[in-house]
């Protein structure tokens, strides 16, 4: 296996998630100090989630040959509706599709939205690198609020990608579940094992 199938066997499920909690936590502080050199009136925190707020994450792993390749998305909202779709493999008629709702609670929503809020992330004007990286493993998000939709793209300038790492942490290793992770990756597993063994057969 290459390096970059090993990288791509994790890198997008997380596996310190109590870390990441930690770095979460430090967000709204980092993000007012941010705010004191860049504005004089940093966003207030939201009390509430719009009733339509809505966020979709996408991730890919990067190209390689099958079965290593596999994606997923994750939907939050609107309002305690969420759901995980995995694919195991590039996407097609003979490959499977695991659906993994999730139970969301309104604290949560309201957190991810608080997020969205302090981030500046309700918008469509983000700086995309002219020359992105090709063949890696690529992430993006659309975020759905008060009728609107904003669509976060994938190769983002350094900026504007740290400005929604933290949106994206918090729905790997918040919002889905540590335990919900490890039981798609042994899914996977399977299916790759399968998969290797009939290519053998």
């Amino acid at each position: 296996m290459t390096a970059e199938q090993h990288r791509a066997r994790r890198g997008g499920v997380p596996l310190a998630p109590r870390l990441v909690v930690v770095a979460l936590a430090l967000v709204p502080a980092l993000a007012l100090v941010a705010c004191d050199f860049n504005s004089p009136t940093p966003p207030a925190l939201p009390t509430e989630a719009p009733a339509d707020f809505k966020v979709t994450y996408e991730w890919r792993a990067g190209t390689m040959p099958p079965p290593y390749h596999y994606e997923y998305t994750v939907t939050v909202g609107p309002g305690a509706a969420g759901e995980v779709r995995f694919t195991p493999n590039y996407p097609g008629n003979d490959v499977p599709v695991w659906t993994e709702k999730l139970d969301v609670t309104p604290e949560q929503i309201k957190s991810l939205y608080g997020v969205v809020v302090q981030q500046r992330l309700l918008r469509n004007d983000w700086r995309e690198l002219s020359s992105p990286p090709v063949g890696g493993s690529v992430e993006w998000a659309t975020i759905e609020a008060n009728g609107q939709k904003y669509t976060v793209p994938v190769a983002l300038e350094d900026s504007d990608a740290q400005a929604v790492a933290p949106l994206y942490e918090m729905v790997r290793a918040q919002i889905v579940p540590q335990a919900l992770w490890e039981k798609l990756q042994g899914e996977r597993q399977k299916y790759e094992d399968d998969y290797l063994a009939k290519q053998g057969e």
